[in-house]
């Protein structure tokens, strides 16, 4: 398995319905009509996993430090895997290939919503169309439960997992 890895500038990544992606406004103005960005917006969210309003929709904000970030599906889920600490690429494909079905969830777990049979991440700051580093994936469309759990091995990886569960 070969991963895509893709990192922001400084902020959170986002993931966004192939549907919704559009409409987001990145650094350039507020796809809800809010009086901050939707940049702003996005970076004032604290938890690991939050979702935000994005024209009549939402997106989910890959919060806290803004980590490297990839799409990945595992036993028939979709998955994000975001690398917190790891010796190479190499081993963090070893780990993720060896990814447990279920971990314990760390923050509760958001519902989210999937129409457009694919999922884009790329930088908040950014708008689709200009995103320099962006990754998508295929998926079913539906109402999705999305949690957020933890996979380490001390001294060898360190990674944050967010898996898509079908509801």
């Amino acid at each position: 398995m070969k991963t895509k890895w893709i990192e922001s500038r400084g902020g959170p990544l986002l993931c966004a319905d192939v549907v919704v992606a559009p409409y987001w406004k990145g650094r350039d103005a507020s796809s809800i009509g809010a009086s901050e960005n939707d940049y702003i917006r996005a970076c004032e969210q604290t938890d690991f996993l939050s979702k935000i309003p994005c024209a009549d929709a939402s997106v989910l904000v890959l919060g806290d430090e803004p980590m490297q970030s990839t799409f990945v599906e595992r036993n028939g889920q979709i998955v994000i895997v975001r690398w917190i600490a790891c010796k190479s690429y190499e081993e963090a494909d070893s780990a993720i290939a060896a990814l447990p079905s279920s971990l314990s969830s760390i923050e509760d777990e958001i519902s989210y919503s999937i129409t457009g049979g694919s999922i884009f991440m790329f930088d908040s700051a950014a708008i689709l169309s200009e995103a320099d580093l962006t990754t998508s994936i295929s998926c079913s469309s539906g109402l999705y439960k999305v949690t957020t759990e933890r996979y380490i091995d001390k001294g060898t990886f360190d990674f944050l997992v967010h898996r898509f569960q079908r509801i």
